[in-house]
């Protein structure tokens, strides 16, 4: 039976979002994109600070539009960009705000550098879902699109999507 599979991508710069409608048109998935209310700066640095502001606050952004009724899917794909060698704060939001109970959960996400947390946080924060290996998307795997494709590729085979 072909699974329901629903992606749900934070995207600031894009990078991610082109992971996202890549393994949309493999996987025949539907596709949410994350938005927030406020935007972040465009420089990955400055976008961390931010993002660590929000954090010692303890007040992750707003996000605008209806979130994603999960009703009709049995697998939600999470991606986004690792900020501080985990989730995104955008992404972060999305996920308290979700029940994933009886889903299967997984995630994939890009990084410049380090992301020992992510996979980890992911989860930790997706309470009630069963969890599956994720996808760690570094710069040399995004680095053209014959790359990223042959390792959605593998991922696709190796989970079952």
């Amino acid at each position: 039976m072909k699974q329901n599979i629903l992606i749900v991508v934070y995207s600031l710069t894009g990078v991610s979002k082109k992971a996202a409608e890549m393994l949309r048109k493999k996987t025949g998935a539907d596709l949410y994109e994350i938005q927030t209310e406020r935007t972040y700066d465009m420089d990955m640095w400055k976008a961390w600070d931010e993002a660590q502001a929000e954090t010692a606050s303890g007040k992750l952004p707003a996000l605008t539009g209806r979130l994603p009724d999960l009703e009709g899917y049995d697998t939600v794909l999470l991606g986004g960009p690792v900020w501080g060698w985990t989730l995104s704060n955008p992404l972060l939001s999305y996920i308290r705000q979700t029940d994933f109970t009886g889903k299967t959960v997984s995630a994939f996400w890009t990084f410049y550098d380090h992301d020992e947390k992510y996979a980890g946080a992911v989860q930790q924060e997706c309470k009630g879902a069963a969890v599956k290996d994720g996808l760690a998307l570094p710069r040399s795997a995004m680095s053209t699109d014959r790359s990223l494709s042959a390792v959605l590729d593998r991922w696709i085979q190796t989970t079952g999507l």
